[in-house]
């Protein structure tokens, strides 16, 4: 699901967005469509590095980021300096899907396919990507606490 704007838009503006993304616009295309038209985002804080940088690598990097190096460029430079970032680990999916499946979901991934999109293309599939409610069992029964009558038997 789409984050919500952090300001109201109008209808005028609306209109253009979903013409925008129906024509393939990314996100900073968006953005910088919507700044154009004297909307402000605000500041998105950075995730700290896992290491300590001194000043002037810090110098390098901000000048990189000046220059619009992407966050892969900047990963490849600190590496290539000898700093070694921890590998992520994949969360494992909350559904159960064969190989085939997962290296087609996998290669969606790659491609930059939308999370909307993968979902449309897993209950396409006949996957059941709803994840439980709260206050409901895997199985759908209410949870009781202990002692209290459950009413819905």
């Amino acid at each position: 699901a789409e984050k919500p704007l952090p300001f109201d838009l109008d209808e005028e503006t609306k209109a253009v967005l979903e013409q925008m993304k129906e024509d393939g616009a990314t996100k900073e295309e968006i953005k910088a469509y919507l700044e154009s038209q004297g909307f402000e985002f605000p500041e998105r804080a950075e995730k700290p590095l896992p290491f300590d940088l001194d000043e002037e690598t810090k110098a390098v990097l901000d000048q990189m980021k000046e220059d619009g190096a992407t966050k892969e460029e900047i990963k490849d430079y600190l590496e290539s300096q000898g700093f070694e970032f921890p590998e992520r680990t994949e969360k494992p999916l909350p559904f159960d899907v064969d190989e085939e499946t997962k290296e087609i979901l996998e290669q969606m991934k790659a491609d930059g396919t939308s999370k909307e999109d993968i979902n449309t293309y897993l209950e396409s599939m006949g996957v059941n990507i709803e994840r439980p409610e709260m206050g409901r069992n895997m199985d759908g029964a209410n949870r009781t606490a202990p002692g209290s009558r459950n009413l819905d038997n």
